[in-house]
């Protein structure tokens, strides 16, 4: 069997323009043996069947930014009677996982200034605000680190990068 495109609607079958359609091969070709469906097309490059790159972004964006912002809009009201700070975690996970190695280290760095603009709007002194937000970076760097690090580990023995 092989696989053509449809150059013209008028042979009645009702397809459009340009949709595939399966035909069937002469039984005298001579093709080996257990060939795959559609193997006589020559292969996609990289290029052709890679994601687009406004679908990482959405998803960076859903899953890592909006996230973010929650996270942040309920440390500011909460502050007084919950601490958020390890759901700042979240989101580094996110970014580590669907970014490049650099993306865990940034989501890591915004959030601790996120974490640090809640305290300053709840007027905690600058010192102590900028030292819990350098500390938060510091547990989240480590956090980013490590789950990149496992991830490699993980991409290493299943053989295909993640």
């Amino acid at each position: 069997m092989g696989y053509e495109r449809n150059r013209r609607d008028a042979s009645g079958t009702g397809v459009p323009l340009g949709c595939p359609v399966l035909s069937v091969d002469s039984p005298d070709e001579d093709k080996p043996r257990g060939q795959s469906y559609g193997a006589d097309q020559p292969a996609k490059s990289e290029r052709e069947t890679a994601v687009p790159a406004s679908y990482w972004r959405t998803k960076v964006v859903v899953l890592v930014l909006l996230p973010l912002l929650a996270i942040a809009i309920m440390d500011h009201v909460t502050h007084a009677v919950l601490s958020m700070d390890l759901f700042y975690a979240v989101p580094v996970a996110f970014a580590v996982i669907l970014a490049p190695r650099r993306g865990g280290w940034i989501c890591s760095l915004v959030a601790s200034v996120a974490a640090g603009a809640t305290e300053l709007a709840w007027g905690v002194t600058s010192f102590i605000a900028i030292w819990n937000a350098l500390m938060e970076l510091g547990v989240l760097l480590a956090v980013a680190s490590l789950l990149r690090a496992s991830v490699e580990q993980m991409s290493r023995s299943l053989s295909y990068p993640v």
